[in-house]
Order: structure tokens, then C-alpha cells, then sequence
């Protein structure tokens, strides 16, 4: 009898230190193991809001949310949309096998993390899930978009509507800045503030628990650099991306006289809008700028040739290196307050782990 006991001691601590070790396993987290990021219980307000509470994942915006041609081999490829590499909605692979998304980083701190998109296709592909960004996706589409993504999470059982929390990552202004570059009148920074401004009002409205990641607006026209050193750049900005019929002789003068000070603009006005705390109207909802496109400047190599290595075969879109560099650079910004948050790229930039305790809004944290 004694006998039969001591084995049965013998069979059941084991057994308990295997479940235990497969719970740790389950909930390990490899990039920030020595802290527990979600909250004990579902937060009621988005200021006191930790990585590990998200449970939906969305964008929407432009094609440098779609992933354009980012896994383009030729020039034709380069109308795929390759959704599941996007920085900012894409969920290709894993952090661990190198995919730095911001969904796949997101994972890291809940596994059970939902709406980023896979594959390839457009936005009303069912594995697009909740990117709903379009192709050359003018400001003036923002609204219609915002419409189609709450329709569509309010349809999908997989969501509670009313208790998730969702991050919403939106990019906008280079398809503006693209219309723009013949006539600076076209899209004035007016018109994007007002069409965001519609946008973003009706997702404080109808989207609850949600906290917007903004990107700024940044300056497309530096990218037309490449057209100068590679043909088929040249024919792909000129033919359908940026097509600004412009000369060698005259593109830096051209463009950074009147592009730049545009972009710059349409960057003043955003601010204004999101500081004048609009969003801040309720616990459910906020609007983060994330600035780090705003200064950007191309790669170099050593012989101080342009590096094109994180760009799609168009030069304009980033590949998919480059969106693993723009989601480590995304979840880095959302995760410092306002006075750190970088306004250059940083292209060697590895992920970090919170140092604040909740994500940083303009409320919670100055």
C-alpha cells in the first residue's frame, strides 16, 4: 500500500509541473518575458489601455497600407496587394520566423489578436479581414472606408463589438500629395484635414473601445529620387504611381519647392486637428499621432549610393523588408510618449518593451 502511494506521488508531481510549464509556455513571450502587459481585468478607459488588452487589429488609408507590390518579382506583380506584409495591418508568419509587423509584434502580448490581414488581394477579400485601406486611397475615401470597417467588424462574430478593445492604424496624404504634384491646388491641406476630420468623427461615433494610431503625412516626393538611378523606377512613378512629368535638371527644385511645403501643410493641419482635443471628448476613444515618417531621409550605403533594399521594384512602396522595418517603427512610437516619439526612421530600429504602464495618449502621458 505504501508502495502504490509513494508511486502515485511519484506520477502526479510531474503531472502538475508539466501543466504548469505548458501554461507558462502558452503565455511566454520572447521579445518582454519579465513583465505581464494585460490588464487583471478589461479596462474601461482607452488611457489606461496596456498592448496586451488588444484584442482587434485594423487600417485604413492609402496603398502604404495595402502593401503594394511587396513581394513584387516584375513590374507587372506590382499591382498585387499583398495585405498580409503590410506594417501597420498585415499578419504573414510570425515575429519569430522575422516578419516584424505591427500585428505580428501585437502577438507577441496576445496570441488571440484578431483582424490583421493575410495573403494577397484587396480589401473586400475575405482574408483582408480589417484592412480596409484602398489603392491610391485619396483622403475624400477615408470616411466611406471608416463606414465599410465598422460594418464589417459589426457583422464578424468573432468580435464583441461593444467590449474589444481595437487599434485602428490610418495612413493618408500621399495619394493627396501624388494629385497634387502638377498643382498644388488639387488637394489643398484643407481638404485633407476636413475629409479626416469627417472620417475620424464618425469612428468616435461608431467604433467604441478603439485607440487610432495617425501617421503623418510624409514627403512622397524624396522617393522620386530612385527614379533618376533605375529605369524601371522611372517608368513605374512615371507611368501610373506619381506621374509629375518632370525633368532631371528640375526635380529638386521642382518638387522641393512647392511638394515639400505641402506636405509640411498638410502635417500643420493634422496636428491642429488632433490637438485641439477633439478626440479627447470621451474614455472609449483617442487619436495618437505617430510621427516617425515625418523627416525621414533615404538609405545610403558606403558609397553613399541610394539603398534600395527596403523599397518594392517600383521604388515607391516599401517591400517587404521595408514594412517589417515601418511595423517595428510603428510599434515603437506608439509605445513612447509625445516629447520621445522619433520624427526620423530609424532603419536598424529593433522592437522595445512599454516602459510606461499603459500606452501612452495625449492625456495620460505629456
Amino acid at each position: 500500500m505504501e508502495m502504490l502511494r509513494t508511486r502515485a506521488a511519484a506520477v502526479y508531481v510531474p503531472l502538475w509541473f508539466l501543466v504548469s510549464l505548458a501554461m507558462l509556455t502558452e503565455s511566454a513571450n520572447i521579445l518582454c518575458p519579465d513583465k505581464n502587459y494585460t490588464s487583471p481585468s478589461i479596462p474601461t478607459s482607452v488611457h489606461r489601455l496596456r498592448v496586451g488588452d488588444i484584442k482587434v487589429v485594423a487600417g485604413i488609408g492609402d496603398s502604404l497600407s495595402v502593401g503594394s507590390g511587396a513581394e513584387a518579382i516584375k513590374l507587372l506583380d506590382l499591382v498585387n496587394q499583398y495585405r498580409g506584409r503590410s506594417f501597420s495591418v498585415g499578419g504573414d508568419f510570425s515575429y519569430e520566423q522575422s516578419y516584424t509587423t505591427f500585428p505580428n509584434i501585437l502577438r507577441l502580448f496576445n496570441p488571440n489578436l484578431y483582424g490583421y490581414s493575410t495573403g494577397i488581394g484587396d480589401e473586400k477579400t475575405a482574408n483582408a479581414k480589417f484592412n480596409g485601406a484602398l489603392m491610391n486611397g485619396l483622403s475624400g475615401t477615408l470616411v466611406d472606408q471608416a463606414k465599410n470597417l465598422v460594418e464589417r467588424m459589426r457583422r464578424d462574430s468573432a468580435v464583441d463589438f461593444e467590449k474589444d478593445w481595437k487599434i485602428l492604424t490610418i495612413t493618408v496624404g500621399s495619394a493627396n500629395l501624388c494629385g497634387s504634384c502638377k498643382d498644388i491646388t488639387t488637394h489643398p491641406a484643407s481638404e485633407l484635414k476636413s475629409d479626416l476630420q469627417l472620417a475620424l468623427d464618425f469612428l468616435q461615433q461608431n467604433l467604441p473601445r478603439t485607440l487610432v494610431n495617425l501617421i503623418e503625412p510624409f514627403d512622397i516626393y524624396k522617393l522620386r529620387a530612385f527614379a533618376f538611378v533605375d529605369a524601371i523606377c522611372n517608368i513605374a512613378q512615371e507611368s501610373y504611381l506619381c506621374p509629375c512629368g518632370y525633368e532631371e535638371v528640375t526635380f529638386e527644385l521642382r518638387d522641393s519647392l512647392h511638394l515639400a511645403p505641402l506636405a509640411e501643410d498638410y502635417r500643420s493641419l493634422v496636428r491642429e486637428l488632433i490637438y485641439s482635443k477633439r478626440y479627447e471628448t470621451s474614455e472609449d476613444f483617442t487619436v495618437v499621432i505617430q510621427p516617425f515618417l515625418s523627416n525621414f531621409t533615404l538609405l545610403r550605403n558606403e558609397a553613399g549610393e541610394l539603398d534600395r533594399s527596403y523599397l518594392a521594384k517600383d521604388c515607391f512602396h516599401p517591400n517587404t523588408k521595408g514594412h517589417n522595418m515601418l511595423g517595428i517603427a510603428l510599434w515603437n512610437s506608439m509605445l513612447r510618449t509625445y516629447i520621445h516619439k522619433q520624427r526620423h526612421l530609424d532603419y536598424d530600429a529593433t522592437p522595445i518593451c512599454p516602459t510606461t504602464e499603459y500606452i501612452p495618449t495625449e492625456k495620460n502621458y505629456l
